[in-house]
């Protein structure tokens, strides 16, 4: 099958996780047989090959403002519709994020991937302006959802979510994890011992629960239990000073390291004997994901997909969001009962590859475009 991804940040450009959720699908589908392109907007023109996916790279950076969606939009459909007819391709995966569908692409069934939203982040009180100060990505992405009939969720969690938000029921649905890749995140040998630390990987917003995160740290020192928190990550809504104003005296044991590649994530990943993001609200949880597969137990969250993602007691431990004292309690158990922990982890390396492997998620992608691809002939 030939399969072409909407998405203006495949790395290296920075973004969220959509951009490595597409890279590691987009590489599995190639190593499968199978043709992948990559089409986006970005600040310079060009055009790659990375591991047998093309990548082009559209001149056209995006704005907020109306018009410049608009133009966005209608530039995107001409140049895509010429790649579609160079490459054959059958399905088209668009996010829902910033509503870049324009009209259908000629030739090809279009599909969206609920990734999450400018109104996804408004609903969940995480954008603190009224939903005028982004009118056009927000209505874009509504006249995406509504203009195509088939969604596939990165979460099931999420994937109602938007069901119950809107009066269109999409004719053909389905959840497909984020893919990680194992050739990166995957447990440390024998030879390696983990490091006694607790791990943090994303953006320092409030919504990722990082200052939940830190007070509770900060909190499990206080009661004597002996580690490192290493934050790696970039100030959003707050700035390192910030956050070492909420664990005062911690000192060398609250480390920050720049945010890095994937490779770098994996890195302190397997390094680590936790993994903890214990957010208020997450489409999938790409880091509760690359923990599971590095064998490394997670603490996430009792809301959004958190208990879909990490299972609460099996392969790690969920909060309520804004509860430093169950997070603290959470590090406590996870660092200081190693027989939970080594049970936790075990589930995790186990399970994880058949919920979030590449394999796993290229056939099951598979599976729901062939289903979009027969709906649409019908429709047709």
């Amino acid at each position: 099958m030939n399969i072409a991804f909407i998405c203006n940040e495949y790395p290296p450009a920075q973004g969220g996780g959509i951009g490595p959720a597409v890279r590691a699908l987009a590489r599995g589908l190639v190593a499968a047989g199978h043709v992948a392109i990559v089409v986006g907007l970005y600040e310079h023109e060009a055009v790659e090959e990375d591991e047998g996916v093309i990548v082009y790279r559209l001149a056209f950076p995006m704005g907020a403002a109306i018009r410049r969606v608009l133009l966005a939009r209608r530039f995107l459909h001409a140049r895509l519709a010429a790649l579609c007819r160079r490459h054959a391709i059958d399905a088209v995966e668009w996010p829902d994020f910033q509503g870049l569908f324009h009209v259908p692409t000629p030739g090809a069934t279009d599909i969206v991937k609920l990734h999450g939203t400018t109104l996804s982040h408004r609903v969940h009180g995480l954008i603190k302006t009224h939903w005028i100060a982004q009118p056009s990505w927000e209505h874009f992405e509504r006249r995406t959802l509504h203009r195509i009939p088939f969604w596939v969720g990165v979460s099931r969690t999420f994937l109602e979510e938007w069901k119950a938000y809107f009066p269109w029921v999409p004719q053909v649905e389905g959840v497909v994890h984020n893919p990680v890749d194992s050739r990166l995140f995957a447990p440390p040998p024998a030879s390696e011992a983990r490091q006694r630390q607790v791990f943090f990987s994303g953006a320092f917003r409030e919504r990722k629960g990082i200052r939940t995160l830190v007070q509770g740290a900060h909190l499990a020192m206080q009661r004597g239990v002996d580690f490192r928190l290493v934050l790696m990550g970039y100030e959003a809504e707050y700035t390192q000073a910030q956050l070492r104003a909420l664990a005062p005296g911690a000192g060398h044991r609250l480390a920050f390291v720049p945010f890095g590649s994937q490779r770098e994530v994996a890195r302190y990943m397997r390094a680590s004997a936790v993994f903890a993001m214990p957010s208020h609200y997450e489409s999938c949880g790409n880091g509760w994901l690359e923990a599971a597969m590095c064998g490394t137990p997670a603490i996430g969250s009792t809301a959004a997909c958190g208990p879909e993602i990490v299972r609460h007691g099996v392969d790690g431990l969920n909060v309520a969001p804004g509860d430093a004292r169950a997070t603290s309690d959470a590090i406590e158990t996870l660092l200081c009962d190693a027989g939970r922990w080594h049970g936790m982890s075990q589930a995790a390396q186990t399970d994880a590859p058949h919920r979030f492997g590449v394999a796993a998620c290229v056939q099951a992608s598979l599976n729901f475009y062939a289903r979009c691809r027969d709906a649409d002939r019908q429709r047709a």
